[in-house]
């Protein structure tokens, strides 16, 4: 189980930055393509697919734990609450669905992208258990005190210690499942539907045990499954932030000055490249870490900041930026990887890292960093 994880984990490194090149040439083309007309509409498609392949990806990792990108405290009640309409859509008409939900619900400490994935993968799970026939969904969250008598009977418990885990359970009245069926069905690839992936419910494992939780599963033929996440409770309440506002992404000022863009893949570098210079940024670029210092060193004076990919040869992006920052500590370094990378993240934080872009990044997701980043005329040189 361990050597897929690796083997998931080297995979969505690779098809990232293929993605990265996917997503990103589609979105330059969609910029010169009439607002009407079958290019735009082939460009999008194009786009909603590499989109597809990014969530698939996501899934790998998750699978293989290397999936976690912001961790923090989070109110499990609240991710349901944020995807409640969603919910709906995904159990589909002919399921009813109860939500038993426990007020004042202790923390857990997690990703929420990872935590709101799972969610949704057990309610795709229990509805598909349905085979579009009308059924009963109970979508119940709580806490309880388990022991280590308690872990006996559950998944990934052997190194858990006893004490309060908030839990997330749901049960179905659907097909259920036979023993030989429930010893497989975490399996990547395992899927016993006509179509699907096989990787909903392994991501889900993946993401309970980079969460440190376990998972208990009861389940019989013909009588429906209840599957049960616990995660660690946190000792004190969840402190909420205001949410996050979506919308479409407009620039609010003219970007101008010069970026260094750094990272082995010749395709990343080339999307990157485009976008900033639609933009009315400058580009350098560097293929490693070593290459990125020399080049930094020359033009210190005029970068605005630097766009740094983690995994490379020769020099990573940790030692790069190290190095970057001993020549001039007051450029900014965003650092990008397909990986989880929140140790480094964490580490480099306390030398001023300035951000951390997720491949595979969309126009939006770059360009939001670089307005962050305060990029204006009148900030910059625009010289090389």
């Amino acid at each position: 189980m361990e050597s897929i994880g690796v083997l998931a984990g080297g995979i969505a490194h690779d098809f990232n930055n293929l993605l990265v090149g996917m997503m990103g040439n589609a979105e330059l083309a969609m910029l010169d393509a009439p607002e009407q007309g079958e290019i735009r509409y082939y460009l999008q498609q194009i786009f909603k697919a590499s989109t597809k392949g990014a969530d698939l990806v996501r899934q790998m990792l998750a699978y293989s734990g290397q999936g976690r990108f912001a961790m923090g405290e989070q109110d499990i009640n609240r991710l349901i609450q944020e995807v409640s309409e969603l919910l709906k859509t995904v159990i589909g008409k002919q399921a009813r669905l109860e939500q038993l939900l426990m007020p004042k619900l202790p923390g857990v400490y997690g990703d929420k992208n990872q935590l709101t994935q799972l969610i949704m993968n057990l309610m795709t799970n229990a509805s598909e258990a349905l085979s579009g026939k009308p059924g009963n969904i109970k979508l119940r969250t709580g806490i309880r005190k388990l022991s280590k008598k308690d872990f006996s009977a559950m998944f990934m418990a052997t190194e858990l210690q006893a004490g309060d885990f908030v839990f997330v359970e749901v049960e179905d009245d659907g097909c259920g499942m036979d023993a030989q069926t429930q010893a497989r069905i975490f399996d990547p690839f395992f899927t016993t539907k006509e179509t699907g992936s096989g990787l909903g419910l392994a991501a889900l494992l993946g993401i309970v045990r980079s969460h440190k939780g376990t998972l208990a599963l009861k389940s019989r033929p013909g009588k429906g499954s209840c599957f049960t996440v616990y995660l660690p409770a946190l000792a004190h309440p969840v402190v909420v932030g205001n949410a996050e506002k979506n919308g479409e992404f407009i620039t609010p000022f003219a970007l101008r000055g010069t970026v260094l863009v750094v990272d082995d893949e010749e395709t990343v570098r080339h999307v990157a490249t485009k976008l900033l210079e639609h933009e009315g940024l400058r580009v350098l670029t560097a293929r490693d870490g070593e290459e990125a210092v020399v080049l930094f060193g020359k033009h210190a004076d005029e970068i605005a900041f630097v766009l740094l990919d983690l995994t490379m040869p020769v020099m990573d992006g940790e030692q790069a930026f190290h190095m970057l920052h001993g020549i001039r500590p007051d450029t900014p370094v965003l650092l990008s990887s397909g990986f989880s990378a929140t140790e480094v993240v964490g580490r480099l934080n306390h030398f001023g890292l300035a951000g951390f872009v997720r491949k595979p990044y969309t126009r939006k997701t770059l360009l939001r960093e670089v307005v962050r980043l305060g990029i204006t005329t009148q900030d910059l040189d625009f010289t090389i």
